[in-house]
């Protein structure tokens, strides 16, 4: 990663919007030349290949969606943004890195949507928090382990 306008982006993984990287207004699908983000509110898929590392898994919401300040509603003061998360996704699939598979089992995941206009430009930010604690079986055992 690296510092840009005091921000942290990962430059090996930033594409401009084309017609391999962007996404859809009117349904979730998020795609780029690395892989999509798809679905609905129930189920969604998440299949990222970077050479190095690839995930591939299943997403399904447990719980009903939380709502930022009860509503969704974040007041930057004279611009308006909106957001919503899944904070506890049922997650199972699989993440290979450096050559080897790791099979994901009853993980659990956490999706997050915020929404809005800034100045004039309109913007929409998705992220998925996959939880890893230090000793996870997914740090240190290929496949035939699951990582729960």
């Amino acid at each position: 990663m690296n510092v840009s306008d005091d921000q942290w982006v990962n430059k090996d993984f930033s594409a401009s919007v084309s017609k391999l990287n962007g996404m859809e207004a009117d349904k979730l699908n998020i795609y780029s030349q690395w892989g999509y983000l798809r679905g609905d509110v129930n189920h969604m898929e998440l299949r990222v290949d970077t050479g190095k590392y690839c995930i591939d898994v299943q997403l399904t919401r447990k719980k009903n969606v939380l709502y930022n300040g009860a509503t969704g509603l974040i007041d930057f003061g004279s611009v308006l943004s909106y957001e919503y998360a899944f904070p506890d996704m049922k997650m199972e699939g699989t993440f290979t890195f450096d050559g080897k598979k790791y099979l994901i089992k009853n993980a659990t995941a956490w999706f997050d949507r915020q929404w809005g206009k800034m100045t004039t430009i309109p913007y929409c930010l998705c992220g998925i928090c996959i939880p890893i604690k230090p000793g996870d079986a997914l740090l240190r055992q290929p496949v035939n382990r699951s990582i729960s």
